[in-house]
């Protein structure tokens, strides 16, 4: 696979073999069942069939499945590090670019757990190492169809992975001169979400997502805007008084949150509090839900139109909350001393998962660490949008097309859901690797 600069296969099972050491050995942040993971075993009709079918492989034995998953993703972490290797970084800055993500035990955490997460991750780091050095490799024909075959499978992983699998197939379509290998890349493309579909239909009658629960956590914080307005469906009307009698309540709390890492943070979670827990928030009233459930695309657009501003500075803030992990770990103890209870308090405690507790100190390191990111890869981003679309420079398209890729797919994300880490960690090695090899080629 890879013949060209005379690749070490040596290098690649020593990046395997410690990845894989690193993560057996390591602690994790969750436990071997979360809360998501009935979802998968009971093949909830939510949820895309792969993981499921995989569960089913392995006999249910989850302590199978979790071996499996280290291995992949440990296989994936190898390839990053021979692309980097192509790319021309020494054995030291690989060494960092290895220790930088094996020691982000969220990120290896979900390898040990049994949700999707890991089997994604290790797809969009085979999809975009392969995409990234084919310009650099003499691709045989296996790795053209595998090549494929992981593009496809993140869209048939997890249904957000759509975005990364249509662009990057159209951009390997586009450069593809060869006939034969479009053909060889498209059966491999198409294979994983074809199989997926077959599996889910075995197992439901019909698909369902949690679309229609990031709609309500839209409503929820936008529907404070519309007191005022008269909508010609009394339910609807009723509904929107309702629900923004509660979202004032969150909303003034959250305006007088100075720390802006606090703010975007609880600002997402109020956004989760109200996508599961809206029927507890409505108490008495939660009876009209059922009499606006076919509505609620329209009064999420109403409240759009309404003020553009508001949507746009949520989904701002949804963005801005990937990168800081931890903010309200770290600043809520401390601004409740001084302040009220934040609203609906026990909902907010019922909508953070079990995760392991972190030292503060550890934690805000990691937040400064992620917002450190957030500012270079920003200025990544700008200096590739300059490349491609004012220089017209081809010569890092494909490092160019990646680097836009990932922040287009996040903002899409902050649009139609909330902020989590979960949206993010995938992207994580990615971001660091990029921002490696460019600063390889500006020092070099």
């Amino acid at each position: 696979m890879l013949v060209k600069k005379n690749v070490n296969y040596f290098f690649f099972f020593n990046y395997f073999l410690v990845s894989f050491i690193v993560i057996f050995f390591s602690p994790s942040f969750f436990d071997i069942l979360e809360n998501d993971s009935l979802s998968y075993i009971n093949k909830e009709n939510i949820r895309q069939s792969l993981y499921p079918t995989l569960i089913l492989l392995f006999f249910n034995n989850y302590e199978y499945i979790v071996i499996f998953q280290i291995i992949f993703l440990s296989l994936s972490l190898g390839l990053l590090a021979i692309s980097l290797k192509i790319f021309g970084l020494n054995q030291i800055n690989i060494f960092i670019f290895l220790i930088i993500i094996l020691f982000n035990l969220y990120y290896t955490s979900f390898s040990k757990t049994i949700l999707t997460e890991a089997i994604y991750f290790s797809l969009i780091n085979i999809s975009i190492s392969l995409f990234i050095i084919k310009s650099q490799l003499r691709l045989a024909s296996f790795s053209t169809f595998f090549c494929g075959v992981a593009i496809g499978g993140i869209m048939a992983t997890k249904p957000e992975g759509l975005i990364i699998t249509v662009i990057l197939g159209i951009l390997y379509f586009l450069k593809q001169q060869n006939s034969n290998k479009k053909i060889i890349f498209f059966v491999g493309l198409i294979i994983l979400p074809i199989s997926e579909n077959i599996f889910f239909y075995k197992y439901n009658d019909a698909r369902s997502s949690v679309l229609d629960k990031s709609i309500t956590g839209k409503i929820f914080l936008m529907s404070t805007l519309s007191e005022q307005k008269k909508y010609k469906n009394l339910h609807v009307e009723n509904f929107v008084r309702v629900v923004s009698k509660k979202s004032n309540e969150v909303q003034k709390f959250l305006a007088n949150i100075p720390n802006p890492f606090l703010k975007y943070n609880l600002t997402a979670d109020y956004e989760v509090v109200a996508q599961y827990q809206m029927e507890t928030i409505l108490g008495e009233d939660k009876d009209i839900l059922l009499k606006i459930r076919e509505k609620k695309i329209n009064i999420l657009l109403n409240l759009v139109k309404e003020n553009p501003l508001k949507f746009l500075k949520l989904t701002t803030s949804n963005y801005l909350a990937m990168w800081m992990p931890g903010g309200k770990q770290i600043f809520l103890d401390d601004y409740m001393k001084n302040s009220l209870e934040p609203p609906f308090f026990d909902l907010l405690e019922n909508s953070s998962g079990n995760i392991m507790a972190i030292n503060k100190n550890l934690l805000f390191i990691v937040m400064i660490f992620f917002v450190g990111i957030l500012i270079v890869y920003t200025f990544l981003t700008l200096l590739s949008l300059y490349e491609l679309f004012f220089l017209k420079n081809m010569k890092n398209f494909d490092i160019n097309v990646i680097t836009i890729l990932i922040n287009f797919h996040l903002f899409i994300i902050s649009v139609i859901n909330t902020a989590t880490p979960r949206y993010l960690i995938p992207f994580f090695p990615i971001i660091i690797m990029i921002m490696l090899i460019r600063l390889n080629k500006k020092f070099k």
